[in-house]
């Protein structure tokens, strides 16, 4: 999505005041941001004058990695910053009470050509890996738990694995390329939740 997208909903909202609407940042309630919240505003750790962070991630790390997000006419031109980015951002405002003014990011495109597999629209998982280890519950729970936590969550990996070997790749393209997101996304929703 683009700025003049984007100013079309927000046209779409004043014409239509009665629609409920969000963004779902899903950082800013988490515990530990809130904890971090909490002693930010409580002066713990005394007044923050500039924050420096980064979004860690290797699962695009080599060039033959594949994800939509790296195609701007599917993922848009903001890439990481309207992705990851805004979360950081809404996290880092939450956690100061501030709003950001400046912003000083270094934007570099690593792979400037990548190889999209053929047949498959992403790689990532090809050779076993899994998404995802929720290190909050290893640092905040009793080992026991911890175990049970990421027990689960392979569970629950698998399950969606499942679930998405009977994905419709065409169809998606189809949606993709009609800009009707509104019919991809009740595909993937009754996919997941069909029995």
């Amino acid at each position: 999505m683009d700025s003049t997208e984007s100013k079309h909903l927000l046209d779409i909202l004043a014409k239509n005041p009665g629609v409920v609407h969000g963004m779902n940042f899903v950082y800013r309630m988490n515990p530990l941001v809130q904890d971090m919240k909490n002693k930010v505003a409580q002066s713990h750790i005394g007044q923050p004058r500039l924050i420096h962070g980064s979004y860690l991630q290797d699962w695009l790390l080599y060039d033959t990695d594949y994800n939509w997000r790296v195609e701007p006419e599917i993922g848009g031109t903001s890439r990481c910053i309207a992705d990851i980015g805004s979360h950081w951002m809404d996290c880092v405002q939450t956690v100061t009470g501030s709003k950001i003014s400046e912003v000083c990011a270094d934007l570099v495109i690593v792979h400037p050509i990548r190889k999209k597999p053929s047949g498959q629209e992403n790689n990532y998982g090809a050779n076993g890996e899994y998404i995802g280890l929720d290190v909050k519950a290893m640092i905040t729970q009793p080992d026991q738990v911890s175990y049970r936590h990421l027990e689960n969550s392979l569970k629950m990996a698998k399950m969606l694995e499942k679930k998405a070997e009977n994905f419709d790749y065409g169809f998606q393209r189809e949606c993709m390329q009609k800009r009707d997101y509104e019919a991809l996304e009740m595909y993937v929703m009754e996919l997941l939740l069909k029995g």
